[in-house]
């Protein structure tokens, strides 16, 4: 969708920052669970380092206390009595919490810089491979709307290949070291950028070209599913909170959210969402763009008016209607991969419950019996326990929800 509201890794970035260190990685705990450290890269300040612990489902950034020690607090981000002390020991990292220490082993694996290419760019990104194992299955990290790179993905990369998969993370267009990218993209162009890197894990020692999936958040959810619609090689496909309506439903959904995030009155939401429907109309048809112009003076003072796209151009609209905003990835077409969508009913960026109807919909259409859409209760956009769903309770939150590790870990390791 397009960015209104700040990200996730973009508003904690305003909040404070940390410097990257050396206990990024995938450590082992009791029961067969998780415990992961993993260097995010937002557009505004960081590194941060990220600590999870997938049997309690705590998600914490971490302070550094001296470089090989590190404490957490009781929420996301670190403020007030630190709660547990994190230390890297050799080959390991060890969790106290005052009344208990625990000892968890590092889970090794290689790293393999990689290029691909799609539509004349050459992109580039890291694969993690497990060591030891033979013909694993394989799988690509899709971005959200944003910019973003092979970084930015959280835990995701390692809790993956810490049960058996290979796993392809890489800079999005116009990002990291990948090739300059003057956007925006379309959806089927991003979702060719994702297929291209599928190929090439495809083709890789070690992978098993019949276990090749898509995994992916917010917009990179939606593309998940397009790539699996798109190209038989996809045989699975993970939709975390990815929408599933046209995008310009999406994009104004987003809007009147951001929109109530900031307070704004019903009077000033229903005035901003009034011009956003104008543009489509003028898009759609082609007639109107003077009156637009003439309406986009008058309201151009309100408070609102920074978070609505407006074009320079005639043309310009015409080119985002084209490339973006009319696409339905409801219709992507039949989805045989075996599909696993998750969504939270707090989502404040993805239309719920539609997106949710509209994927089983389209499962059912494709009489794809191997998959499952659930929709998780007092979950937010990026499926962590919340309360409004709204960014500005972000600071306060501390867990992801257990049910979606739970989904998650459960369809990993059906593959």
């Amino acid at each position: 969708m397009r960015a209104i509201a700040y990200s996730i890794l973009a508003f904690l970035a305003l909040s404070f920052s940390v410097a990257q260190a050396s206990p990024e990685g995938v450590y082992s705990l009791p029961g067969g669970q998780r415990a992961i450290v993993a260097t995010i890269n937002p557009p505004h300040g960081g590194p941060h380092l990220l600590f999870v612990r997938t049997d309690t489902g705590a998600v914490r950034f971490m302070k550094p206390q001296d470089p090989s020690q590190w404490t957490i607090s009781a929420t996301l981000i670190p403020h007030g009595s630190p709660v547990a002390t994190i230390r890297e020991l050799p080959g390991a990292l060890t969790i106290d919490d005052g009344k208990y220490m625990i000892t968890a082993p590092r889970i090794t694996f290689r790293t393999i810089p990689i290029t691909f290419e799609n539509s004349g760019l050459t992109l580039h990104g890291t694969v993690l491979m497990p060591l030891n194992r033979q013909r694993v299955a394989g799988v690509v990290l899709m971005h959200g709307s944003d910019d973003g790179t092979r970084d930015d993905n959280g835990m995701i990369p390692y809790l993956f290949v810490s049960y058996g998969l290979a796993v392809l993370t890489y800079d999005k267009r116009g990002s990291g070291e990948s090739t300059p990218f003057v956007g925006p993209a379309s959806s089927e162009l991003l979702a060719g950028d994702g297929l291209s890197a599928a190929h090439t894990l495809s083709r890789m020692n070690g992978v098993d070209r019949n276990r090749i999936g898509a995994w992916g958040a917010s917009q990179g959810g939606m593309l998940s599913i397009l790539m699996a619609a798109r190209d038989p090689l996809i045989s699975f496909a993970i939709d975390q909170s990815g929408y599933f309506v046209p995008t310009w439903q999406a994009d104004l959904f987003e809007l009147q959210g951001a929109l109530r995030a900031a307070h704004a009155s019903d009077a000033e939401i229903s005035e901003a969402t009034a011009f956003e429907n104008q543009e489509y109309a003028v898009a759609r048809s082609g007639v109107g763009w003077a009156a637009l112009q003439a309406a986009a003076t008058q309201v151009k003072t309100r408070p609102w008016f920074g978070n609505v796209f407006m074009p320079d151009s005639e043309a310009d609209l015409q080119r985002y209607w084209n490339d973006r905003a009319a696409f339905d990835p409801s219709q992507s077409g039949t989805v045989h991969a075996k599909v696993l969508g998750i969504y939270g009913t707090l989502d404040k960026s993805s239309p719920m419950p539609q997106s949710a109807i509209n994927l089983s919909d389209l499962l059912d259409r494709s009489a794809n019996t191997d998959s499952s859409v659930v929709i998780l209760p007092n979950v937010n956009h990026q499926l962590l326990e919340a309360h409004t769903g709204y960014d500005d309770e972000l600071l306060g939150l501390s867990n992801y929800s257990n049910a979606y590790l739970r989904f998650l870990t459960e369809f990993i390791e059906s593959i």
